[in-house]
């Protein structure tokens, strides 16, 4: 199972610190009490129960944050591709090749208000 949403996120860290009051509580039990042979081998399991159930949350913590890190990676470089592509039609279109950026920029600062007024409607917002 996949962390999808925040609420998700929220509900598997509950989770965890749930589990880790549990191996506290289990703990102190060992601190606190006399115990026979068998208790203390109940304990342990349960211990080792509640550990494996924090084990797997955060596991299920990192791979969805994994999970956001490659999504927004994916965002990023189809970002990047698409302002490199622009800028090339920039640059093919208005021969701005030899411009720098403050010089492109003053240029399209001229022309900007003529062309959005200009631009047919199937090109705005």
């Amino acid at each position: 199972m996949t962390i999808k949403n925040k609420k998700d996120l929220s509900s598997s860290i509950e989770q965890l610190e749930k589990a880790i009051n549990q191996q506290e509580t289990i703990l102190k039990k060992f601190d606190n009490e006399q115990l026979d042979f068998e208790q203390i081998k109940k304990l342990e399991n349960l211990l080792i129960q509640e550990r494996e159930k924090a084990k797997q949350v955060q596991i299920k913590i990192n791979r969805s944050v994994l999970q956001n890190n490659s999504e927004n990676y994916k965002e990023r470089k189809k970002r990047t591709r698409q302002l490199i592509q622009k800028g090339a039609l920039l640059e093919k279109y208005l021969e701005a090749k030899h411009l720098t950026v403050d010089e492109t920029e003053q240029l399209l600062q001229i022309f900007a208000n003529m062309i959005n007024e200009q631009k047919p409607d199937k090109y705005k917002k």
